[in-house]
């Protein structure tokens, strides 16, 4: 990811609160997040930090939803043009392995 010459970090000094109820959950989540490499604990401050909040799924789980609006504010976009879907179709027309992605947890 590259960020803008002119970009300012941001960080939140105080964390959102946590409902006591779902801190157990969260905790979980955020071990199971780090066992498979999807985030990394940090022991020290950073420039960068964005606020977290804890949604409860219909299934009884949670989802850890960070609002990375500033940050996306300051980073520097690469453009990846997408193929026509006349080309698609034609580029894929004797295929015969598909693969399915599951994106319940949108990462």
């Amino acid at each position: 990811m590259k960020l803008k010459e002119n970009a300012k970090p941001y960080a939140i000094m105080v964390p959102r609160r946590v409902p006591i109820p779902l801190k157990d959950a969260l905790q979980k989540k955020l071990d199971e997040m780090i066992t498979k490499e999807i985030i990394e604990p940090v022991d020290e401050a950073s420039e960068w930090c964005a606020p977290m909040v804890i949604v409860s799924k219909k299934q009884g789980d949670i989802r850890i939803c960070v609002d990375l609006s500033e940050l996306n504010k300051n980073i520097q976009r690469e453009t990846y043009p997408m193929a026509s879907v006349d080309y698609t179709i034609t580029e894929y027309n004797n295929a015969k392995i598909f693969s399915i992605i599951d994106a319940s947890s949108g990462f």
